[in-house]
């Protein structure tokens, strides 16, 4: 099975930390599913950091 990659957009908020939750679901499942490769967030630097922590090796990008 190929595994998908996958950039989240918005980690810190409501839709992005669900779609964080079902990555980790899906993976639970079947290990390798999806990987995420990057996160990205607004403004929330404490969130960011968690959800990286959460998927190690994702870029992070930041808005300014």
């Amino acid at each position: 099975m190929n595994s998908r990659k996958v950039i989240i957009l918005g980690a810190t908020g409501s839709i992005g930390r669900q779609t964080m939750a079902c990555v980790e679901a899906a993976n639970l499942g079947c290990p390798g599913t999806f990987i995420v490769v990057g996160l990205s967030a607004n403004r929330n630097i404490p969130e960011l950091h968690a959800a990286a922590a959460r998927f190690p090796g994702a870029k992070l990008a930041l808005d300014s």
